[in-house]
C-alpha cells in the first residue's frame, strides 16, 4: 500500500513540475512582449544632440 501511494504522489509531483515549467515559459514570453511594446518609440526630431551642438 505504501509503495502505491508513493508512486501516485511521485507522478503527481512530476506532472506539477512539468506544468509549472511550461506555464513559466509562456508567462516569460508574454512579459518580454509587453516590455517590448511599452518601450516608447522614437519620434521624428528626437535624435540625440551632441555636446558640441548644444554649446
Amino acid at each position: 500500500m505504501n509503495l502505491s501511494v508513493l508512486i501516485i504522489i511521485g507522478i503527481a509531483a512530476v506532472v506539477l513540475i512539468v506544468f509549472l515549467a511550461i506555464r513559466n515559459q509562456k508567462d516569460k514570453k508574454e512579459v518580454v512582449e509587453q516590455i517590448k511594446n511599452d518601450f516608447p518609440k522614437a519620434k521624428a526630431g528626437d535624435e540625440d544632440i551632441g555636446v558640441e551642438e548644444k554649446i
